[in-house]
């Protein structure tokens, strides 16, 4: 009769050493941790900026310029001279 799996993780166990056992233990929280655990409770999706790089519109890299000047120009007043 073979082994079941936790008596195969502890025979393996065994035979390590406490800095690797350690490691293996720090890999398994981290297996373990939910996605409830892993967000902030004070978290917004609204005001994350990494949210917007997936859901946002997908012609940003072509309107680069028409996007920054829009922004500089609602924060500073900033404008541009037209090229002549």
């Amino acid at each position: 009769m073979s082994d079941s799996v936790r008596e195969q993780l502890h025979s393996f166990i065994d035979g390590l050493s406490d800095a690797e056992v350690e490691a293996v233990l720090d890999f398994a929280k981290e297996m373990h941790i939910t996605e409830k655990d892993e967000v902030d409770s004070d978290y917004d999706p609204d005001k994350d900026g990494t949210v917007a790089i997936f859901s946002g519109p997908t012609n940003v890299a072509g309107r680069v310029k028409e996007i920054l000047a829009e922004d500089a120009r609602r924060r500073g007043g900033w404008t541009q001279k037209d090229p002549e």
